[in-house]
């Protein structure tokens, strides 16, 4: 889910909003979205049957407790051949040694640097669901998708920069980062706040934030991609979030699933509660947004787009997505979508 618009937005006023309410989770999952939220936009969603993360899920991923993660290739088999090397350190926000990390292309080079950012990680396992009789977290989901397209993308001539590569988060957390084993709102909009450094400092071309969507209803479906239409590189950004969600839907449908498609929208598409005094204006994505001094001095400075592309609420595609042919298909998404960015859009 995005955060709050934590990472990343959705119909509920951000995709932190959304809160997989299943009632084994129980209220706990309440309480640890309220963290999750903050992680995105600043902001708390409110529900809306739209789509929306919801701020209580970061925050009741670890309530339910983690499984195991879903079928996806190891870290270093899905880098490929080669080492990885690290970005952005020496920063305002120092890295865990496995994020932020470079993958150089094995195919021939084509000039583009992706930054993939799989939502979520580590403190924060953004929504939960149950899924073939195990809780599964969307932060388990989206690395596993990550992982997988990480290899296709080097092959097609893309440099890679992975945000995180384990279930970690990326910044190194510190003491009030974190309470009660819940990452707090402080410490969820800092955990942005790295990604979009580790964004930057890799001089990344585009940037994509994966997430899963959720809703306390287990009917609501459907893909949707996030844009912010207030950058100097909107109609770019609005370009890569269309080519990305018509290769989402496109493979979908490929996989035998029939996607609602839920379209491309501003990331102000979600209103909600500030979860911080800060960000009680912010009506942005924050991974997308623009710079709101003082409290978010560098922001994404490349074309962004946040996408959902199912729901974990729903069975149907909580199966889907812990599945190796649901990985995959998302997988040749992302790389069917960027190829199109690539050739469409125009030169920065």
């Amino acid at each position: 889910m995005t955060s709050i618009r934590r990472a990343g937005g959705s119909a509920a006023s951000s995709r932190t909003g959304r809160l997989v309410l299943g009632a084994v989770l129980g209220l706990s999952l309440l309480i640890a979205a309220v963290g999750a939220a903050a992680w995105a936009i600043g902001r708390a969603p409110a529900p809306r049957p739209r789509a929306g993360h919801s701020a209580a899920r970061a925050a009741s991923l670890r309530a339910a407790g983690a499984s195991r993660p879903p079928p996806a290739p190891a870290a270093a088999a899905a880098a490929g051949a080669g080492s990885a090397d690290p970005v952005g350190r020496g920063g305002p926000i120092p890295f865990r040694r496995d994020a932020c990390l470079a993958f150089a292309p094995t195919g021939r080079p084509n000039g583009a640097t992706v930054f993939l950012d799989p939502g979520h990680g580590g403190t924060d396992p953004g929504a939960i669901a149950r899924a073939d009789g195990r809780i599964v977290t969307e932060k388990q989901v989206t690395l596993a998708i990550a992982r997988r397209a990480l290899p296709l993308l080097r092959r097609d001539g893309y440099r890679v920069v992975m945000s995180r590569t384990g279930d970690t988060t990326v910044a190194r957390l510190r003491a009030g980062d974190v309470h009660g084993r819940v990452m707090t709102p402080a410490g969820a909009q800092r955990e942005i706040e790295a990604r979009n450094l580790c964004a930057d400092a890799a001089r990344a071309t585009v940037l994509v934030a994966l997430h899963m969507n959720a809703f306390s209803q287990p009917s609501a479906r459907g893909a949707e991609a996030f844009y912010c239409p207030s950058r100097p590189f909107a109609a770019r950004s609005r370009r890569l979030a269309a080519a990305v969600q018509h290769a989402v839907v496109t493979q979908l449908r490929r996989a035998g699933m029939s996607p609602e498609n839920r379209g491309v929208l501003p990331d102000r598409a979600g209103g909600g509660t500030a979860l911080t005094p800060q960000t009680a204006d912010y009506h942005h994505l924050i991974e997308l947004g623009p710079a709101d001094r003082p409290w978010l001095p560098d922001p994404s400075r490349m074309p962004g787009v946040l996408l959902e592309p199912a729901f974990l609420s729903n069975p149907g595609d909580a199966a889907f997505l812990v599945s190796a042919r649901g990985q995959r298909a998302l997988a040749h998404a992302l790389v069917a979508g960027l190829d199109t960015y690539r050739h469409v859009a125009p030169s920065p």
